[in-house]
């Protein structure tokens, strides 16, 4: 087995043995086999990964969790599970997956996504794709999101860490779609000048205040 370990600000790309590949975003970490062999093709992801699936029925993709697996025949879709996250979550681009937790299997449609709580608890609802895979492009894309899951966006990618000078401030929530290319400082004047908040940024760490 490899294992990749992408830090914060990086993004990597692995080809695998049958051509599927995966992209893992900031601070995320997979094991994969050099070469695919037995029934299933297996691999193991902490943090967020968007995988395209090479179709091969008698060979199943699995991707596996902390606390779930995700079973694909060949498919398009993205994996979030970050141990600061309140919840992991499977989003379905194209085709078909199955994510199991504890006892429990769903399975979803291309547009759905399931959030996964740490004691198994599984949702289903539709979300809007195009803004979950944003960080492909470069961009960190919320769509009415609570600001302290946005922020932890933020440090992952410029490894700072951020301090709520007011902590109800946290649970405001906020649409956007920014550039991840943006320099940090330019990020957080953007920030301030279109929310009544203030951010600023001082020895690695984010202060946001209440205008």
């Amino acid at each position: 087995y490899h294992t990749l370990i992408v830090p914060k600000g990086e993004r990597q790309k692995v080809i695998f043995s049958d051509s599927s590949w995966v992209v893992l975003n900031a601070q995320s970490t997979m094991k994969y086999p050099v070469a695919f062999r037995g029934e299933e093709r297996k691999v193991y992801v902490e943090g967020e990964a968007y995988f395209e699936v090479t179709r091969d029925e008698e060979h199943p993709f699995i991707v596996s969790v902390k606390n779930f697996d995700v079973r694909v025949l060949g498919t398009s879709f993205n994996v979030m599970s970050y141990d600061d996250e309140f919840a992991s979550s499977v989003t379905l681009l194209t085709g078909k997956v199955e994510t199991t937790s504890g006892r429990d299997t769903v399975r979803l449609l291309p547009g759905e996504q399931v959030s996964i709580t740490s004691d198994n608890r599984m949702t289903v609802q539709k979300t809007d794709i195009n803004v979950v895979v944003s960080w492909m492009d470069g961009k960190f894309g919320f769509s009415n999101e609570r600001l302290d899951v946005i922020m932890r966006k933020i440090c992952r990618w410029y490894d700072v860490e951020v301090l709520y000078a007011v902590p109800g401030i946290r649970e405001r929530r906020f649409t956007g779609a920014p550039a991840s290319t943006m320099p940090l400082k330019e990020l957080l004047e953007a920030l301030s000048t279109t929310t009544n908040l203030q951010f600023s940024l001082r020895d690695g760490m984010i202060t946001i205040k209440q205008n």
